[in-house]
């Protein structure tokens, strides 16, 4: 083939497709933009994953692939059940793939169609002397709507036969994991029951065993008057002993499940994943998973970090019908119908049940293949057992790697749980002197302080790099720069749109924030070197925490090297008079 020189972005399996074109298909290859080239890739790689699935299911069946005869039956199968006939283009297209060839040579194949022009046409004319004329399935690439809707229903054709079968699969796998779900509920019924019979039980043997110490007490109290207040006090002990646990036992049924559907959640977001909240919450409504809206996002922002159009990855999904998915609204659509399914499948409770999410989460990377195997072979989801599916999927289907074995915190780093996380105290003694003479000396919003407050737990915690910065969320991290410890700070405490990876430029252009003067400064204010400096240490960012009793203005950043510290540290997160801040902006929600 002729030699593709920016093949950037092209998988391996598309790089040997395009090894079997000839030198003139190729050449049209390269004309086209690099936008349909990769779309007319896409296109191809669909077809043929699904066209190479079809062979398989009529090989399981007992049907070659390479004799005419099981086409011809499975298209009069299609003829019967649509009640109509294809069109001669999608005829050609079928025939395209009719013989069991390599996925990478049917890929091939497909890319020459869509281009206009088939190697193995113009080879068979070139025998008889003659030029044949290009096949019309598809004109010369120009990716209009037209076209685009042809190699759809090239798509739905060649695999509607597939397509229903690999329906009732997953319908039955759905019933089996229904199945089960079932007994453990029912198991789940049979140990509560068990539990307040034995309330119940310990209930009698209270009451019976308080009703002999009063007669004991009343006995006692009549022979001697002298011992009647060790008595009482003893016999009230003994109740309180016995009756205790029972109580606690009785109020504490069901209340992890109430706290599980109750549970306040908060997400890190970045703003262009957060302007999908109401299309999320939408397909959250049409799938009946309200509560997972904050989860979605998560997923949202873990898939794409919310770039359009596939948002949620979700082209693969069983769900998507008409690939390739062209809009962020079809990618949610589909995504969130794939979330609801392994959330309920998972048994989730509520957004704070953590378990059964982790479990959903896992199964809706690896697919819904994985929670019926963690069930039946480890209760439920650990990152151990993921590996080992991982392993076990690259070892049966001769992958290299498979999905994302940390796929949950990746997740969960992004959404959380009212008291779930670490609980930060400021530890270093100077800082939390200082802290408390800031609060009694100045005036803010509660929320303001909390932002302050948790960026100073990590004063004498936390060293400065700007190489090595754990710019990901992680509760305690020990290496930021001043950026990421300001977006910590801030997304710490639930303010989305600021994300862990800031640069000092994002502090300086995003429009969560908005300019004030020096004069108007007030605490929660971030402060800047320059209007106009570039990242990479030309910058530097900080919060202003307010004055001193001494009037000394205080801030709090992260720095390489400081002579103006209050915290004794001279490196990391501090506490300093800091005066090279020249350029000021507010958080609009301070406002």
């Amino acid at each position: 083939m002729a030699d593709l020189k920016d093949t950037y972005g092209f998988t391996v399996e598309q790089k040997k497709a395009l090894s079997h074109l000839t030198k003139k298909q190729m050449e049209k290859f390269k004309k086209l933009s690099r936008y349909d080239q990769k779309k007319i890739l896409r296109m191809a790689e669909n077809i043929t994953r699904q066209e190479y699935a079809r062979q398989k299911f009529q090989e399981k069946q007992g049907k070659s692939p390479n004799k005419k005869g099981s086409s011809q039956k499975a298209a009069t199968f299609l003829k019967q059940k649509k009640a109509r006939s294809l069109s001669s283009a999608r005829r050609k297209s079928k025939s395209m793939v009719r013989t069991a060839m390599q996925p990478t040579e049917i890929m091939a194949k497909c890319i020459a169609s869509f281009m206009g022009e088939s190697g193995e046409q113009r080879e068979n004319a070139a025998s008889v002397g003659q030029q044949q004329t290009v096949s019309n399935l598809h004109k010369p690439m120009q990716m209009t709507n037209q076209g685009l809707s042809d190699m759809r229903k090239v798509s739905h054709d060649v695999t509607d036969l597939f397509l229903r079968n690999k329906q009732a699969d997953f319908q039955k796998q759905k019933a089996k994991i229904s199945f089960f779900s079932g007994r453990k509920e029912k198991r789940e019924e049979k140990r509560q029951d068990e539990k307040r019979q034995q309330v119940k039980s310990m209930g009698k043997k209270a009451a019976s065993m308080t009703g002999k110490i009063i007669k004991e007490v009343a006995v006692t109290v009549v022979q001697t008057n002298a011992a009647l207040f060790l008595v009482v006090a003893a016999a009230i002990l003994i109740m309180v002993i016995i009756l205790i646990p029972v109580i606690l036992l009785v109020g504490g049924s069901g209340e992890s499940s109430q706290e599980a559907a109750s549970a306040q959640t908060e997400v890190i977001l970045s703003a262009q994943t957060e302007s999908y909240r109401p299309l999320v919450i939408a397909a959250c409504a049409k799938y009946d998973i309200s509560p997972y809206v904050d989860l979605a996002l998560a997923v949202i922002e873990q898939e794409s970090g919310g770039n359009p159009p596939d948002v949620m990855q979700a082209e693969q999904s069983y769900y998507n019908k008409k690939p390739p998915i062209d809009s962020a609204e079809e990618s949610i659509d589909c995504g969130v119908h794939e979330l609801s399914d392994c959330l309920k499948s998972a048994g989730a409770k509520g957004a704070g049940d953590l378990t059964n999410i982790s479990l959903a989460l896992q199964a809706y990377n690896f697919g819904n293949g994985y929670l019926a195997w963690a069930r039946k072979n480890y209760q439920g989801y650990t990152k151990t057992n993921a590996k080992i599916f991982s392993a076990k999927m690259c070892k049966e289907k001769g992958y290299s790697s498979y999905g994302d074995v940390d796929y949950v915190p990746h997740v969960l780093r992004y959404y959380k749980v009212a008291g779930s996380g670490d609980v930060l105290t400021v530890s270093n003694k100077k800082a939390l002197k200082i802290l408390k003479e800031l609060e009694n000396n100045n005036q803010a919003d509660p929320k303001v302080w909390a932002v302050i407050e948790k960026g100073a737990s990590l004063i004498g915690n936390t060293t400065y790099s700007m190489s090595a910065r754990q710019a990901d969320g992680r509760e305690t991290p020990s290496v930021l720069d001043c950026s990421s410890f300001t977006a910590w700070c801030f997304a710490k405490n639930g303010f989305a749109g600021i994300p862990f990876s800031a640069t000092t430029a994002t502090f300086r252009q995003s429009l969560l924030f908005k300019d004030v003067s020096a004069k108007d400064l007030q605490v929660g204010d971030i402060g800047l070197k320059s209007k106009t400096a570039g990242t990479g240490g030309a910058n530097h960012v900080g919060i202003y925490c307010g004055k001193l009793k001494n009037g000394s203005k205080v801030w709090l950043h992260c720095t390489s090297s400081s002579s103006t510290s209050l915290t004794g540290n001279t490196s990391g997160a501090m506490f300093g008079a800091y005066t090279n801040f020249t350029y000021f902006r507010r958080f609009r929600q301070f406002e």
